[in-house]
Order: structure tokens, then C-alpha cells, then sequence
């Protein structure tokens, strides 16, 4: 999948350092890239972003991870990768995801890409863990 510069792939281990170098959470991607769980967006030779996505949140689709590394951002990556999962889970008909009460930019994006609150579970982080839900 392509986008302006960037090339959607599935991630391989060979991936994993690029990932580490701008991955804001914590764990690695070493198990979910053995998975087929993640995919990168690479510019050049040089990986500057990822989205894991599984179907561990009660057997539902779920998008666990979306990073982008600092230097790309504000270019489209972030959807490039989102639309690449949807298309995945589409024929299931639904995909979640979540994120922190307070990270108010990945509420804005669920919000512009017709994500609805689906409840929230406490005491897991700092802020409540806001769950959304979309029906493809």
C-alpha cells in the first residue's frame, strides 16, 4: 500500500530497532510482529511509523498501538496506517480501539473518523482508558 512517500508493509523482526528508537509505549513489538499484528509505514529505507491491531480485546478487532515517529508527523501517516487495519477487519463489520481520557488529539481523531465512545475502564493508567468502537 502506498501513499505520497510512504509504503505500508506488514513489520518483520528486522524492524524492531527502527520501532524502538521513536515507540512512546512501553513492552516491544517483538511478540505482535511475530503475529502478523503490526504494520509499518516506511519513507526511504527508514521506518517512521506502526499500528498494531489484534483480536485479543474479547475476540473483537482492536487497534492496541499507533505511533509515528516525531519527524512525520502531521503528514497523513497516522490515517494511512488507521485505513490500512479498517480495511483489514472490514469484513468482520466492527474495530475498536482506546485511548487515555486526557490525549486529546486521539480523541479528536476517533471523533473526525466516526469513532463512538463505548464505555471506559478505570484504574489501568493515570486517566481513565476511553474505549470506541466503529461498525464498518
Amino acid at each position: 500500500m502506498r501513499g505520497a512517500d510512504i509504503l505500508l508493509r506488514p513489520a518483520v523482526h528486522d524492524d524492531l530497532a527502527q520501532i524502538k528508537s521513536f515507540d512512546v509505549f512501553g513492552g516491544d513489538r517483538k511478540g505482535e510482529i511475530a503475529a502478523g499484528e503490526v504494520i509499518v509505514a516506511v519513507s526511504g529505507e527508514a521506518v517512521v511509523a506502526y499500528v498494531s491491531h489484534h483480536r485479543k480485546f474479547f475476540y473483537r478487532p482492536f487497534i492496541g498501538y499507533l505511533c509515528v515517529h516525531g519527524d512525520h508527523r502531521r503528514r497523513g501517516i497516522a490515517q494511512q496506517l488507521w485505513m490500512a487495519v479498517e480495511d483489514i477487519y472490514r469484513p468482520s463489520g466492527e474495530l475498536f480501539s482506546s485511548t487515555e481520557a486526557d490525549n486529546q488529539e486521539m480523541l479528536l481523531f476517533f471523533a473526525k473518523n466516526g469513532y463512538k465512545p463505548s464505555g471506559h475502564i478505570d484504574n489501568i493508567q493515570k486517566e481513565a482508558e476511553l474505549i470506541f468502537f466503529k461498525r464498518l
